[in-house]
């Protein structure tokens, strides 16, 4: 695992831009990567700053929206 003892889940992370990748959720963080054409994205989040975690209705695939003091949404969906 990239980020030692933790789950992880291969995902799309939505935003301006979709990115294919992998979430990792540990004890204390929620974390996004992605490695698309040489490019690198990485997301963590502590638990610590989580406000919320929905599940939205009427969406074709499983998602979850992580809502985090720094980020206004994080909406991930598993496959």
């Amino acid at each position: 695992s990239l980020f030692g003892s933790s789950s992880d889940y291969h995902c799309v992370l939505g935003g301006k831009m979709i990115l294919h990748g992998r979430i990792y959720i540990t004890d204390r963080y929620i974390m996004f990567y992605s490695k698309i054409f040489g490019r690198q994205k990485k997301v963590m989040v502590p638990f610590s700053q989580v406000n919320n975690i929905v599940q939205p209705t009427g969406q074709m695939f499983r998602s979850i929206v992580v809502e985090a003091g720094s980020f206004s949404r994080l909406l991930v969906t598993f496959w």
